[in-house]
């Protein structure tokens, strides 16, 4: 064959649930030459399953009037907040704290705002004068996460939904977010701290300091083989259909991969759930999606075993999905 000559061959492009019945031959440096399979089909196979575990992450923070004073502070929180978790049956071994981290000086910063903004309300449009003093009077904040597990079960879905949402209504309600550290501030610090929380309730509800709940489900390795079975098998049907509508049957295997269910994207195959989704179920605060994708990160290490994953008590999916291509006989 010539440099310049080509022989068009029918086309093939393999992709997820979808399939052709012609290939084009591709030349390699070399003189080697690859030809597709004509033949191609996708198929996907998937189980339900109760939750059987609840992870939850708790915003903690407390607040001094230096940073040595918070993070004492937040200490004691934190082992306060252990007790109170064990009581509500987490597993002991899953009560982990987080990095402990300073947050800005949001409090000096949205009082400063705040007298700047009643200041225009007046009619004055130029700055308040700041007394120097008052860097004195600045609150310092540390924060962190306290992470909780909890075994679900449940024999149906109804009582699952109501033992989970019991649970959560427990965490809630033990106030573990709250800041009572700022109680125990100065006068003129517990003034800046009030003034600093009406300016932050004057705008969207911050959902930064309320607890995330994951829930989470086992898939052994010997299920997660026969649904890749019996996604080949289906994939392998859907190919041989098509090579009988064309008036032949299918030959050897050329190629077989797996491939993300629709929707999904390649780190929420692992959990044959939809990442991206799944993200956007906890709104957009970037905490919540941090503590997703670090538990994602964790069960990824988990070895052989997988894990279906949702953001509320019930049924969770775990699907799989297999492309196959198949030479002509």
């Amino acid at each position: 064959m010539n440099t310049g000559d080509f022989r068009i061959l029918p086309m093939l492009l393999l992709v997820s649930c979808s399939f052709a019945s012609s290939a084009a031959a591709q030349e390699f440096p070399g003189g080697a030459t690859s030809v597709p399979e004509p033949f191609a089909g996708s198929g996907t196979a998937q189980i339900k399953r109760l939750a059987d575990r609840m992870v939850t992450w708790i915003p903690l923070q407390a607040s001094g009037s230096d940073v040595r004073a918070a993070t004492t502070a937040l200490q004691q929180k934190i082992a306060a907040a252990k007790v109170q978790l064990k009581e509500l049956g987490a597993q002991e071994e899953s009560l982990k704290a987080g990095e402990i981290a300073l947050t800005n000086n949001a409090s000096d910063v949205r009082e400063r705002m705040m007298r700047i903004q009643q200041g225009l309300m007046r009619g004055r449009n130029q700055s308040p004068q700041v007394d120097e003093s008052e860097s004195e009077t600045a609150v310092v904040t540390v924060t962190t996460s306290l992470r909780a597990d909890w075994a679900l079960i449940a024999t149906d879905g109804p009582e699952l939904l109501a033992a989970a949402s019991e649970l959560q209504a427990a965490v809630r309600n033990a106030k573990l977010t709250e800041d009572s550290s700022e109680q125990q501030l100065p006068p003129e610090q517990q003034e800046l701290f009030e003034e600093a929380r009406m300016f932050a309730d004057s705008g969207e509800a911050d959902t930064s300091r309320e607890p995330v709940f994951v829930f989470l489900a086992k898939v052994t390795p010997q299920e997660r083989a026969a649904l890749l079975k019996q996604a080949f098998q289906r994939a392998e049907a859907e190919a041989r259909e098509l090579a009988e509508a064309t008036g032949t049957t299918l030959g050897s295997i050329g190629t077989v991969r797996q491939s993300s269910p629709s929707g999904t994207s390649a780190m929420g195959s692992r959990y044959g759930t939809s990442y991206y989704p799944l993200l956007s179920q906890y709104g957009s605060s970037e905490q919540s999606q941090a503590f997703i994708t670090e538990l994602l990160q964790e069960l990824s290490q988990s070895g052989p075993v997988m894990h279906m994953i949702g953001a509320a008590p019930g049924e969770l999916t775990y699907a799989v999905s297999v492309t196959a291509g198949f030479n002509r006989p």
